[in-house]
């Protein structure tokens, strides 16, 4: 792909309906890479078909934004669902990119495109004006987490985004590689084949997905995880028990629930990694195929 040049200086205009918040955060976006586009076009092109005036944008992950700029407009995009503060950070200010914040104002989402990261706080090309609802110009790692969970479109410039955390290395696979995923899941959308001894950047932890005794679903750190005849439970805590996330994020708050040293879970197969490979694209690998580079 042809290297892009992303301004993140480029004017918000504002979403032109209450609904379309989706719209003007990908219409700034598309701007900010000179992409020659009316928000009006674009409005007619995403209403109805991806957004709705009763619901706003109808797939929440933004799974069908990334889709819209890989197929309409010829852009490397790719969605994150869920999404970390940490995440967003470490690529803010490098790439066009917009967040999705599912409890923005009481019970109600909004998109906004992302302008870089200074200090502490996300910077933010807020389509929805100033106000005290909608209208936030920036966010720290205390107002992303209230207004989360979040999801995240990424839009690859060509270049090679800076590579944090973490480093691991494919392996473990036989020579086949391993796959790079949209989400935490082997149903999810393929990325990217990566091949074996690739290296990647890759989060603190690995997240499985787990059930308790009662029936409480969420996502745990593998490390507090031993596998059990039958499942799980959860282990080298110290005592203190280990949190049940609704998202595999530690910045998910808060907690479902404190589960206790020694309780039994029910677990899926494979526990996962956000990683970013060395072209800075993001996604899910599972945790068993990283060998950590020492």
């Amino acid at each position: 792909m042809p290297e892009l040049t992303f301004n993140a200086a480029v004017p918000v205009e504002p979403q032109l309906t209450p609904f379309s918040c989706s719209v003007g955060a990908t219409f700034w976006c598309l701007r900010s890479l000179g992409q020659d586009i009316s928000q009006a076009a674009l409005q007619s092109i995403m209403v109805p078909a991806l957004v709705s005036p009763e619901l706003g944008l109808l797939d929440a992950s933004g799974s069908t934004i990334a889709r819209l700029l890989r197929d309409r407009f010829g852009l490397s995009a790719m969605n994150a669902n869920p999404v970390s503060f940490d995440a967003v950070a470490g690529r803010a200010g490098t790439q066009p990119m917009l967040i999705g914040g599912r409890r923005w104002h009481a019970d109600t989402g909004h998109w906004v495109a992302v302008r870089g990261f200074e200090g502490q706080r996300l910077l933010l090309a807020n389509p929805g004006g100033n106000g005290p609802n909608f209208g936030q110009q920036s966010l720290d790692r205390d107002d992303f987490a209230a207004r989360g969970s979040f999801s995240a479109v990424f839009i690859d410039t060509g270049g090679v985004a800076a590579v944090t955390g973490r480093q691991f290395r494919i392996a473990n696979t036989d020579g086949q590689g391993a796959n790079l995923r949209a989400e935490p899941s082997v149903l999810s959308q393929t990325i990217r084949a990566l091949p074996e001894g690739v290296t990647v950047s890759g989060g603190e932890h690995a997240w499985r997905q787990v059930t308790d005794d009662s029936g409480m679903r969420g996502w745990m750190a593998s490390e507090f995880l031993v596998a059990v005849v039958g499942g799980f439970k959860v282990a080298n805590t110290d005592g203190h028990g280990a949190n049940l996330r609704s998202a595999p994020d530690t910045s998910a708050q808060p907690p479902i629930k404190l589960v206790a040293e020694g309780a039994p879970l029910s677990g899926d197969e494979h526990a996962w990694r956000q990683v970013t490979d060395t072209d800075g694209t993001f996604g899910w690998i599972a945790n068993e195929l990283l060998l950590e580079v020492q």
